[in-house]
C-alpha cells in the first residue's frame, strides 16, 4: 500500500529532471554562439538544443546549461546571459555587465579598457592545421619565440605576436590577418601575410608591434590583438603593457621626469613577417 501511494510522486519527480547533457550531445553552437561559447566555455555551459532563428532574419536563440545566448539582429551582436548578468562580444571585445546596466559604448560612449579575460593567446576556433600562437620579446625563424612573455615593460622596443602552422598542408594561398586595438580599446590598424599553397612541417607567421622608442615609453595599458585565417576568426591575443610604478625591473632612474602617457594610443609599427622551413 505504502509502495502504491510512492509511485506517483516518483514519476513526478522522474517528469521534472532536467535532461542531462549526454541527451543533448547531437546539438551544436552555431556562428558567433560558437566563438562567445569558446571564449568562457565554464560560463555558458553545454547546448541543450541546436539555435532557433527568426524565419523573418530577426534574432537567434540558443539555449545552454547555464543560460541563454542571444544573437540580435539590428547590431549584430552575440551575447550571453544566466539571467543576472549578461557576457557581451561587442565592438569592445569580450566585457561582462548586469542585466539592465549598460556598458560606455552601449550609451555612445567610447571604449573603457578593463581587465582582459586572459593575457596570451587563446584558440578560438578548430583548424585543420596544429597552431600554436603566443606573444614574446623577439621571434627566431622558424618557431623559436624569445623571451615569451605577455606582459611588457613601457621602455621594451616591440612585442611579437607569432602564429606557427605545424604538420599543415594549405590547398590554396592562405591570408593570416591580424586586428590591432590599442589601449583605449578602439581598432587601430590591420596587417597581414599571405602563406602559399604545400605542405609545411613547421611555418611561422609573425607581426611586431612598435612598442616604444628611446624617447617615448609606450603608454600602461591591455591590448588585443585578434587574428583572422582568411575569414575566420581563429583567436585573441591580449598582452598588458606596465607602468612604470609596476614595472620594477626597469631601470627607474631613467624613467624619472619622463610623463606617462596614459590615455594615449601606443605608437604602432605593425610590420608582417612570414618564416618557414
Amino acid at each position: 500500500m505504502r509502495r502504491a501511494r510512492l509511485l506517483p510522486l516518483l514519476v513526478l519527480l522522474l517528469a521534472l529532471t532536467p535532461s542531462r547533457p549526454s541527451e543533448a550531445a547531437e546539438c551544436t553552437f552555431a556562428f558567433g554562439f560558437q566563438e562567445l561559447h569558446d571564449l568562457i566555455p565554464e560560463v555558458v555551459g553545454d547546448c541543450l538544443a541546436d539555435a532557433r532563428f527568426d524565419s523573418d532574419g530577426g534574432s537567434g536563440l540558443q539555449p545552454t546549461s547555464n543560460g541563454l545566448l542571444v544573437w540580435r539582429s539590428m547590431d549584430s551582436l552575440t551575447l550571453f546571459t544566466d539571467n543576472w548578468r549578461t557576457w557581451m562580444l561587442g565592438p569592445c571585445g569580450l566585457q561582462t555587465r548586469l542585466n539592465g546596466e549598460q556598458l560606455p559604448w552601449e550609451r555612445g560612449d567610447p571604449c573603457v579598457a578593463g581587465e582582459p579575460p586572459w593575457l596570451g593567446f587563446r584558440q578560438l576556433r578548430a583548424h585543420p592545421c596544429e597552431l600554436q600562437g603566443g606573444t614574446s620579446r623577439g621571434f627566431a625563424a622558424p618557431e623559436e619565440a624569445i623571451e615569451p612573455t605577455a606582459v611588457f615593460s613601457p621602455t621594451d622596443p616591440e612585442a611579437v605576436f607569432y602564429l606557427i602552422f605545424r604538420n599543415c598542408t594549405l590547398t590554396e594561398l592562405t591570408f593570416v590577418k591580424w586586428d590591432i586595438y590599442g589601449t583605449d580599446g578602439e581598432y587601430v590598424t590591420s596587417t597581414n601575410t599571405g602563406i602559399g599553397a604545400g605542405g609545411y612541417r613547421v611555418y611561422g607567421a609573425v607581426t611586431i608591434l612598435r612598442l616604444s622608442t628611446p624617447d617615448q615609453p609606450a603608454a600602461p595599458g591591455f591590448l588585443r590583438f585578434n587574428v583572422f585565417i582568411g575569414d575566420a576568426l581563429i583567436g585573441t591575443y591580449w598582452i598588458q603593457v606596465r607602468d612604470a610604478a609596476q614595472d620594477q625591473a626597469n631601470e627607474s632612474e631613467r624613467l624619472a621626469g619622463t610623463p606617462a602617457l596614459a590615455g594615449a594610443p601606443v605608437a604602432l609599427e605593425a610590420v608582417a613577417q612570414k618564416l618557414h622551413r
